[in-house]
């Protein structure tokens, strides 16, 4: 699937910014279900095979309702967990183009497993569904065969669809975890080394008990909640049911804090940010929200409040995958001025061979305009001189072009640079003129856009 990178065409920082904005559509469809899908599906067939081995009839109902759970329409299903993922493998392709990151390749094959996954899982559904049925039927001999043919489908399928979206979600979470690091772009170049990066374990345990809380209070709100539920008036079955997902829930819930905390405490300094902090602070409010609600079903017995839980949790687990977006964001923001500038360039080649010339401020132009409040060449103002500052950039006029698009804090003498909203031909026009100002024409200049500066 890395073959996406090399045919995705690089995109103004505008498209990009939109790119950013899918992906987090993307992320809010896909994250919260994929993680439901995965707690019902794992519960479902665990209950299913405990109910082969002692009979019960409550632990093979309880199967039956968490796949219907899980898998509630096909139309659903590919609306929340292909269509996402598909769309995952397209947008990690466009935004790490001309990387070495095998984010692209690790969520083409999630996509793909995924898909495996749940034809897997349809077809343990269908075929729960088939044997109750013929119990229902009677035990005429004929149908004794169909049921043998019903079971072994049940253990067959649900073995393989549970393994294959296991490995699905390893994938998808690699590819994520990839994504945000940029040093896992050059570091991770197969999935073996992948598990070896602590990040990799931190995400991957956090979906897990996003998923325990995702079925728990799932469970909860739609088999007693929603639409009446589907328990009905079985105390016996309501009397299994609840205390399980209770607990389920309440596990997710107490270790949410430290997982999302944790979190934070691995990403790369360079996809850190102030909304990253405040998303996750926002979450873990949530999530204390939801938990007190909890806690009052359990001492009042009203349903609403389960409801009030399921949508606190929904909306803690919106804020703590929108961070993951922004994290992305962030760690890919020179790249992305990198391939603004080769979109740049790539439209005024374009428009040379169509005659078509293009008016751009000159460098020195836009230093007497812009730069020279703040910058002189030879003194300090309010920002550093440009004899001190250029010569870094010696050999790497990208990483100056970069910088000049997206300015970040270095030097802590003085205030940050603000954004001068400069379009990639006018940044490169400064760029050439400071260049040349203060290393004159025989300081090589990369073309490099992966070069970094010390």
């Amino acid at each position: 699937m890395d073959f996406l990178k090399d045919i995705a065409l690089p995109q103004p920082i505008e498209h990009f910014h939109l790119l950013l904005f899918m992906l987090n559509l993307v992320f809010l469809l896909f994250l919260p279900y994929f993680g439901f899908l995965f707690g019902t599906s794992i519960l479902s067939v665990y209950f299913n095979r405990r109910s082969v081995r002692t009979g019960s009839p409550l632990e093979s109902r309880l199967a039956w309702d968490l796949i219907r759970l899980g898998l509630f329409t096909k139309s659903g299903v590919a609306f929340l967990a292909i269509l996402p993922s598909l769309s995952l493998v397209f947008l990690l392709a466009q935004f790490l183009q001309g990387t070495p990151a095998i984010a692209p390749g690790l969520m083409g094959f999630g996509f793909l497993t995924l898909v495996a996954a749940t034809v897997l899982l349809y077809v343990y559904r269908y075929s729960m569904g088939l044997d109750s049925a013929l119990r229902a039927a009677g035990t005429a001999p004929s149908l004794q065969l169909y049921r043998a043919s019903a079971e072994s489908n049940i253990a067959r399928a649900g073995r393989w669809g549970v393994g294959t979206l296991v490995a699905s979600s390893i994938l998808c979470l690699g590819a994520i975890s990839v994504a945000v690091n940029r040093e896992s772009w050059s570091d991770v170049s197969t999935v073996f080394e992948l598990f070896l990066t602590p990040e990799f374990w931190g995400r991957y345990l956090h979906f897990l008990t996003v998923s325990l809380g995702a079925t728990g209070i799932g469970m909860l709100y739609f088999l007693f909640g929603w639409e009446g539920g589907l328990v009905g008036s079985d105390e016996q079955y309501v009397a299994f049911v609840r205390p399980l997902a209770i607990r389920l829930s309440v596990i997710s819930l107490l270790a949410q804090p430290l997982l999302v905390l944790g979190s934070i405490a691995f990403l790369p300094p360079q996809a850190l940010s102030g909304w990253v902090f405040g998303l996750a602070g926002m979450s873990l409010a949530l999530l204390f929200v939801s938990g007190n609600y909890l806690y009052a079903y359990v001492k009042e017995g009203q349903q609403k409040y389960t409801a009030f839980a399921f949508y606190a949790l929904v909306l803690a687990f919106f804020l703590v995958f929108t961070k993951d977006q922004v994290a992305i964001s962030n760690a890919t923001k020179d790249h992305a001025s990198s391939l603004a500038i080769s979109a740049e360039r790539d439209v005024e080649s374009l428009r040379a061979k169509l005659g078509v010339v293009a008016v751009v401020q000159s460098g020195e132009d836009i230093f007497n305009s812009r730069c020279s409040a703040c910058h002189m060449f030879d003194q300090k103002k309010i920002g550093p001189p440009y004899d001190v500052v250029i010569r870094k950039y010696a050999g790497n006029k990208d990483a100056l072009l970069r910088f000049i698009m997206n300015p970040v804090k270095v030097d802590p003498t003085y205030p940050n640079m603000p954004n001068q909203g400069l379009k990639p031909a006018e940044a490169d026009s400064i760029a050439t003129y400071l260049m040349h100002k203060v290393l004159g024409g025989s300081a090589p200049v990369s073309t490099n856009p992966g070069e970094k500066v010390g």
